[in-house]
């Protein structure tokens, strides 16, 4: 009788167990689940305010751009645009590139 009761007892405790770990495994999946989504969130939510970030940036050039000598200056550097009665002019230079030019040149020192 003793090993009747003694079997049972590691019966019920090996039926416990494996109920245990299945609970354990089941669970785990959605454990996985929302630590994915929380790191999804925290991206999302950085990825959101670098977004903020940038649309206050832009607010603030977009005020700046209704003052019209900005316009002006940025019409000029950009475009080339002058004011009427203005005349412009553009400088274009040649690029040298590997050019050896000679000692002195273009004060050449004479002798003689």
């Amino acid at each position: 009788m003793v090993a009747a009761v003694s079997r049972r007892r590691v019966l019920l405790l090996a039926v416990v167990t494996v109920v245990a770990l299945a609970g354990v495994l089941v669970s785990s999946f959605p454990a996985r689940a929302i630590v994915a989504q929380r790191r999804e969130t925290a991206s999302r939510e950085a990825q959101l305010e670098r977004v903020n970030t940038e649309i206050g940036r832009l607010q603030v050039h977009l005020e700046q751009l209704n003052d019209p000598d900005l316009i002006a200056q940025l019409a000029r550097e950009k475009y080339g645009y002058v004011p009427p009665g203005w005349e412009s002019y553009h400088l274009v230079t040649p690029e040298i590139g590997d050019v050896r030019l000679p000692e002195g040149w273009p004060f050449l020192i004479s002798t003689g």
